[in-house]
């Protein structure tokens, strides 16, 4: 009689289990008490029952993860997180004379910024731009309260994404929704000048995550509120911290992130 396996005791923890030992006799156990030894370690219940214990009795633990590997899961968030905040800063530096030059901020809108124009300009400002903006002006912003906006919105609807998809799926949703939000500013009308920011891809991760929840059959109200409050929020920031709101892109990120959303889709 083994009570404590290996897979238990890795994620249940020692620290927060109790263990007892209980005589074993033939009036607790009667038809193994005569080849049972005279005590077992026995794990009888928690101390504290931890949130991310998985179910015993359930083969499909993918909609759960060990706390220890929370962080593994959420490794593409830091990266993306790490790009998006390392350029606004260095950026923002030379803006306040901390190091470089007050120009590099112009630089990166030439260099890094998504400009319509340059798809059918007759020469550009490095080789390979016309198809790179795609995915360089996901790094470029207008300020440090911008870039503030998407990073918070890219770590709460990243989070609520890798509930449904993994991390390659994710990094998928991000990259493909970004270009087909900056198609899309490109084939609608009312646009003019450069578009900058992450907000395409960000509208794909939001649309992904509700087409997945919907297939499943079950949307937390928590969670649904709070994806839809992201949005809205950061949309809101967005238009008062520009000019104009670059509506063309969320709605293009959110269209294809829609449709890979339902791509990716795996019964459960």
């Amino acid at each position: 009689m083994r009570f404590l396996d290996r897979q238990t005791r890795q994620w249940a923890g020692m620290r927060q289990a109790t263990v007892v030992r209980l005589k074993v006799t033939s009036h607790v156990l009667p038809s193994t008490a005569r080849n049972a030894p005279k005590a077992q370690n026995v794990l009888i219940g928690f101390t504290k029952s931890p949130k991310w214990a998985p179910r015993m009795q359930s083969k499909d633990r993918s909609y759960v993860q060990p706390m220890q590997k929370s962080y593994r899961r959420h490794t593409v968030l830091f990266v993306l997180i790490a790009l998006i905040v390392g350029v606004e800063v260095s950026l923002w530096g030379a803006d306040l004379g901390l190091w470089g030059a007050r120009l590099w901020r112009s630089y990166a809108y030439l260099l890094g910024a998504f400009r319509p124009s340059l798809l059918t300009a007759s020469a550009t400002f490095w080789e390979g731009q016309r198809y790179g903006m795609f995915l360089t002006h996901i790094f470029v912003h207008v300020g440090p309260f911008h870039m503030i906006t998407n990073a918070i919105a890219l770590a709460l609807l990243g989070h609520y994404a890798l509930e449904r998809l993994r991390q390659r799926a994710v990094v998928l949703v991000f990259f493909v929704s970004a270009i087909g939000g900056a198609l899309m500013f490109t084939l609608l009308p009312g646009t003019s000048g450069v578009m900058t920011g992450a907000s395409g891809a960000l509208s794909g991760l939001g649309a992904a995550w509700g087409v997945q929840s919907l297939m499943s059959g079950y949307t937390p109200p928590r969670s649904l509120a709070m994806v839809l409050g992201v949005i809205a929020l950061s949309t809101l920031l967005e238009l008062g911290l520009q000019d104009h709101l670059a509506w063309q892109a969320h709605f293009g990120g959110a269209v294809t992130g829609a449709i890979l959303g339902l791509l990716l889709y795996r019964r459960p």
